[in-house]
């Protein structure tokens, strides 16, 4: 029950903000010019400055093993990816 109720603390903001813009559309109190502009500030500005704050408030040393393991995988699957570009 304690997972159930995390995992739907965790979607139910994002269904809630889908479900207003969408009644927010339907009622045309929004236009396509204020989405487009929207997601653009959300996308190059409050996303990003989310992501370093994140990342800036992360307790790394609990998990820096599995973190350097990780990366050394993201990096040796690219290098694999580059070499098989490479051949074909």
């Amino acid at each position: 029950m304690a997972l159930f109720l995390y995992s739907f603390n965790t979607v139910a903001p994002l269904i809630l903000v889908v479900a207003v813009g969408f009644l927010l559309k339907k009622l045309r109190m929004v236009d396509d010019a204020f989405i487009s502009k929207a997601n653009k500030v959300c996308f190059q500005v409050a996303f990003p400055l989310q992501l370093f704050h994140n990342i800036y408030a992360a307790d790394f040393g609990a998990h820096l093993l599995v973190i350097m393991r990780t990366a050394r995988y993201i990096y040796r699957y690219a290098q694999a990816l580059q070499t098989a570009d490479q051949i074909t």
